[in-house]
Formats: C-alpha cells, sequence, structure tokens
C-alpha cells in the first residue's frame, strides 16, 4: 500500500479536497437527534460508530408485488417465508439522506 506524503497531502489539501474520516459515536448521536442525515432514527440504536436499522414494514420478494407487513394478520404473517436461493428487499423504518462528502457502509447486524 503506498503512502502520502506530507507535500502531496499539503497540495490536496490546497486543491480543497478533503482526507475521509470516520465519524464519532458522539457525532453520529447527534445526527440521529437532530435528524441531519438519518432520519426517523432511535438514539437507542447508536451504539458506539455504528447505528442498527430498524426493518420496516414493506417488503418485496421474488416474483411478487410489494407486501405491507404491517395489514397482514399473523397467521399470514407465519406463512411469510424466504425460499432456498429467493432475494426479498425490505425497507428500513429509517431514512438516508447523506451528503455527497458521507458514504455509509450496511452489513448484517451482528447480535439480535
Amino acid at each position: 500500500m503506498g503512502t502520502v506524503s506530507s507535500f502531496a497531502l499539503d497540495e490536496l489539501i490546497e486543491e480543497g479536497r478533503r482526507m475521509a474520516n470516520m465519524i464519532t459515536g458522539e457525532e453520529l448521536r447527534k445526527a440521529v437527534a437532530l435528524e441531519t442525515f438519518i432520519k426517523g432514527g432511535d438514539p437507542d440504536s447508536v451504539e458506539g460508530v455504528k447505528y442498527d436499522f430498524h426493518l420496516g414494514t414493506r417488503i418485496l420478494m421474488t416474483g411478487g408485488s410489494p407486501i405491507n407487513t404491517a395489514q397482514l394478520s399473523e397467521l399470514e404473517k407465519s406463512k411469510l417465508q424466504i425460499g432456498p436461493g429467493e432475494v426479498v428487499f425490505a425497507l428500513s423504518e429509517e431514512q438516508l439522506d447523506l451528503p455527497t462528502d458521507m458514504f455509509a457502509q450496511l452489513s448484517p447486524k451482528r447480535k439480535i
């Protein structure tokens, strides 16, 4: 992996380019509280520098129509299943509104 000399770094700064930074846990908590880039978030879902998204009620299963699970009976919900190799799209309760100089990395939750 290459390194950036202090001269090259100075040039990048002069050109207005910024190096990527990870936000802190406090900045993430503030973003949730003020709804700056996480809209509809829950402050209790902030853990360090990560945020646990909540599964919403709208899903789309392969070859089917969109489903709003909030409108299903408990029996209908219990019959929902994901088959081997099937893809399901789900929306979170939260929405992201990231500025152009920010990215988010989403990964499965490690613990439930």
